[in-house]
C-alpha cells in the first residue's frame, strides 16, 4: 500500500544515521536464534476475492516495494509481451465489463513512422521509454482517486520473468548464493507472478511510481533484506518497504483461553504498533498524519482500530462468524489483517509493518521482524492469559478507574496513548497534572492552546500526557526482573521533562521527543515483551552515541565493564569515540578491546549513495588491526 514518509533527523545526517545503525545493532538480538523458526506463506497474488488479496501456496512471506516508474520501467512488460496485450481485456471500474482500449494516437503516429504494420505483436521491449508510458498513462485514466481503491493493479503488466542482475560481492539471493558480477535471475516465483500495482491515487494518471510485491518462502525478516538485495541488483534507489507478517489463526488457543486470547493477540498487535512508533521517534521522525488530496496515507494507530482489532479476535473466541475485515486495521505503524486477506488451505491473521524507510539503520530490522512473526507463531505475546487477569482485576478493584463496566476490547483501547487531548488531561497521572498545573498553568487558554498546536502536528506528543500506569505489560510475570514502581517512575519523570522543554520552546519538538523514547526506556520494555534481548546498558548506550550528550564519564563506566558488553556494543562506542574526535579515549576502548577479544571486527563504510550498494566501499578491521595502526583521521575518513 501506498505510503509517504518525511525524512528529516537522524535521516539527514550520514555519519549519525551510521551511529544509528550501531544502536540498532547494539540493542536489538532475537531470543529464538538457536531454535528452529518456523516460517509460513504469504503469497501475493491479486486474483482472489480483491485485487489485492494475498494467497498462500506452502511457506512465504511478502514485501511491498514502493518505486518511482522510471528506474522500475525497465522491468515491466506485458503479460505475454506483445504490446497488444495491454489494451485489451482492460476492466471498466463503473460497469464491471472486461473490454478494449484504443490505441493513443502518438503510438499509432510512432508505428506508422517506423514501418511497423502489426502494432498488437510488436514486443513490448522494443517500445522508446516515451511511448510506453503514452501506452501506460492511456490504459490507466480513470483509474485514480477513489477509484484506485477498487483497483490497484495495472492493467495486464507484469515484471518480466528473468532479470539481470549485479551482485558487488557473492551474495546470498533467494536461497541461493549468487556469484560477484552480472547474473540473470528467474524471478518468475519472487516477483514475476505477482501483480504490479500503481504505488498510490496520486500516481494513476501519470503512472508516476508502482508497487511491486516481493515474494519467497522464507522468513520475515530474509525476505525484507533479499527485497533490498533485489533493488541493489537492478541499481534502482530503495523505497519504502511494507511487509506482511503472518500466522496461523491459533483455534485452540482461542477455545481454550477464549477472551484472554483475543486480549493477547490484540495486545500483541497495539505494543507491536508502540516500539515500531517510539523506534521511528528515536530515529528523528515524528508520528503525524501523512495526507495528500484528502486521503490520509500514514496515520498513527487510532484508539478505534485497537477496539476493532480485540472485537474481531473476540468473534473467533466466541464461536460467532468471522466478518471480512478487509483494509479497515491496516492504517497505522502497523497494519492488521484477518483471514479474508490471506486465502489458503491455512486460516491466517497478520501485521503489515509498514516503517521500514530506506535508510541505512533498517538494515538491523530482519531481526525485529523475525522476532515478531516468532512470537506470533509461538502464540507467544509477551503476556499471559493470567496476567491478563491481573489487569481485568485492575479494573474490577478500582486501581484502573476508567471503564470497569464495558467490553474488553474498550477496555484495551482506552489505555492506548492516542486519545483526544481533553480525555488525556482528564485521565493525566497525579504528578504530570501536578507538573501542568503549578509550573505551566496549563488550564489557561494560552498554554492549553499551544499544547494543542504542538500536537497537532507531533501526535507522538501525546505520550507525554498519557497515564502510563495502566498499561498492560505492566502486569506482565515476564518482567520480573523490572522494578514496576521504578520503571513508571522514570517513565513520569521524562514526561515531564519533555513537557518542561516544550513549553520553555528552545528546542525542537523532534529531538524532545527523540529523548524521552529513551529517557522514558518504553522503547527497550516494548522491545523486550516483543522478545527482542537488550543488553542491561543498551538505554545508557544510546544516550552516550547521542552526538550532543557524549559524556567521557559515561564512556569510562563502560571500560569498567567491558567483560559484559557484546562486540556490537563495543564496536559501537569505538565508533563514536572516533566520530566525536576524541582519540585518547577512542585508542583506550582499542586497547580494552584487544585485552577481551584481538578478533572482534568493525565494518567500516563509506557511500555517496546509501540508497545502492553498487556505490558503497567497505573496509573490514580486526580490533588488533586498529590498535596496531592507531590511526584515527584515517579511521574518521571511513566514517
Amino acid at each position: 500500500m501506498y505510503s509517504w514518509k518525511k525524512s528529516n533527523g537522524l535521516y539527514k545526517n550520514n555519519k549519525l544515521i551510521f551511529l544509528y545503525v550501531l544502536f540498532l545493532i547494539s540493542i536489538l538480538n532475537v531470543s529464538y536464534a538457536s531454535e528452529e523458526q518456523p516460517t509460513y506463506i504469504l503469497y501475493e497474488d491479486g486474483s482472489i476475492k480483491s485485487d489485492h488479496c494475498l494467497e498462500r501456496p506452502t511457506v512465504d512471506s511478502s514485501v511491498e516495494l514502493e518505486l518511482d516508474i522510471d528506474p522500475i520501467l525497465k522491468v515491466l512488460t506485458t503479460m505475454d509481451g506483445k504490446v497488444g496485450s495491454l489494451f485489451e481485456h482492460v476492466r471498466n471500474l463503473d460497469t464491471g465489463v472486461f473490454g478494449v482500449v484504443p490505441y493513443p494516437q502518438e503510438l499509432i503516429d510512432w508505428a506508422k513512422k517506423n514501418s511497423i504494420e502489426d502494432i498488437a505483436n510488436y514486443e513490448w521491449d522494443k517500445l522508446p521509454e516515451d511511448i510506453k508510458m503514452i501506452a501506460l498513462k492511456e490504459v490507466s485514466k480513470g483509474r485514480g482517486g477513489n477509484n484506485f481503491f477498487r483497483s490497484r493493479k495495472i492493467p495486464n503488466m507484469k515484471v518480466k520473468n528473468k532479470l539481470l542482475l549485479h551482485f558487488n560481492k557473492d551474495t546470498m539471493f533467494a536461497g541461493k548464493v549468487m556469484k560477484k558480477g552480472d547474473t540473470e535471475v528467474d524471478v518468475t516465483e519472487i516477483v514475476s507472478k505477482n501483480p504490479v500495482e500503481y504505488r498510490g491515487p496520486t500516481d494513476v494518471e501519470d503512472v508516476l511510481g508502482v508497487e511491486l510485491h516481493f515474494r519467497e518462502a522464507q522468513p520475515s525478516g530474509v525476505v525484507h533484506e533479499d527485497a533490498w538485495k533485489f533493488l541493489d541488483g537492478l541499481n534502482v534507489c530503495r523505497n519504502h518497504q511494507h511487509i506482511h507478517i503472518v500466522a496461523p489463526i491459533p483455534y485452540d488457543e482461542f477455545k481454550d483461553k477464549k477472551d484472554n486470547q483475543a486480549f493477547l493477540m490484540a495486545d500483541y498487535f497495539r505494543r507491536t504498533n508502540l516500539f515500531s512508533e517510539l523506534l521511528s521517534i528515536a530515529s528523528g521522525d515524528s508520528i503525524s498524519d501523512s495526507v495528500s488530496e484528502g486521503a490520509t496515507y500514514f496515520a498513527s494507530l487510532t484508539p478505534a482500530i485497537v477496539k476493532g482489532v480485540a472485537d474481531y479476535f473476540l468473534h473467533y473466541a466466541r464461536g460467532e462468524e468471522i466478518p471480512e475485515i478487509g483494509d479497515d486495521f491496516k492504517m497505522g505503524w502497523v497494519g492488521m489483517r484477518g483471514k479474508d486477506k490471506y486465502d489458503g488451505d491455512i486460516d491466517l491473521w497478520g501485521m503489515e509493518y509498514r516503517d521500514i524507510s530506506a535508510s541505512p539503520e533498517t538494515d538491523n530490522m530482519r531481526e525485529v521482524l523475525n522476532a515478531i512473526q516468532w512470537g506470533m507463531n509461538k502464540n507467544d505475546f509477551g503476556i499471559s492469559s493470567s496476567d491478563f487477569d491481573k489487569w481485568k482485576a485492575a479494573f474490577e478493584n478500582g486501581i484502573i478507574k476508567k471503564g470497569n463496566d464495558v467490553e474488553i476490547s474498550q477496555k484495551l483501547s482506552d489505555i492506548w496513548y492516542n486519545q483526544d487531548v481533553d480525555t488525556l488531561l482528564s485521565e493525566s497521572h497525579a504528578e504530570i497534572k501536578d507538573k501542568l498545573n503549578n509550573s505551566f498553568g496549563i488550564l489557561g487558554k494560552r498554554k492549553l492552546k499551544l499544547l494543542k498546536k504542538v500536537i497537532k502536528s507531533h501526535t507522538e506528543v501525546k505520550m507525554l500526557l498519557h497515564n502510563w500506569d495502566n498499561d498492560p505489560i505492566f502486569f506482565s510475570s515476564q518482567f520480573k526482573f523490572m522494578n514496576k514502581e521504578q520503571v513508571l517512575k522514570e517513565i513520569k519523570d521524562a514526561q515531564k521533562k519533555a513537557l518542561e522543554k516544550i513549553f520553555k520552546n528552545k528546542e525542537e519538538v523532534i529531538d524532545i521527543m527523540k529523548d524521552f523514547s529513551i529517557d522514558s526506556n518504553l522503547m527497550f520494555i516494548m522491545a523486550k515483551s516483543l522478545g527482542l534481548k537488550m543488553h542491561p546498558g543498551a538505554a545508557s548506550l544510546y544516550k552516550t552515541l547521542n552526538h550532543r550528550d557524549y559524556d567521557t564519564k559515561m564512556m569510562k563506566e563502560f571500560l569498567n565493564s567491558f567483560e559484559l558488553l557484546t562486540d556490537r556494543d563495543k564496536t559501537g562506542l569505538l565508533a563514536h569515540t572516533v566520530l566525536v574526535g576524541d582519540e585518547k579515549m577512542a585508542l583506550k576502548i582499542i586497547k580494552t578491546i584487544e585485552k577481551y577479544n584481538k578478533d572482534s571486527k568493525f565494518i567500516f563504510s563509506s557511500s555517496g549513495n546509501t540508497s545502492s550498494s553498487s556505490t558503497q566501499k567497505e573496509r573490514t578491521l580486526t580490533i588488533a588491526e586498529m590498535a596496531k595502526e592507531k590511526k584515527m583521521k584515517e579511521l574518521l575518513k571511513l566514517l
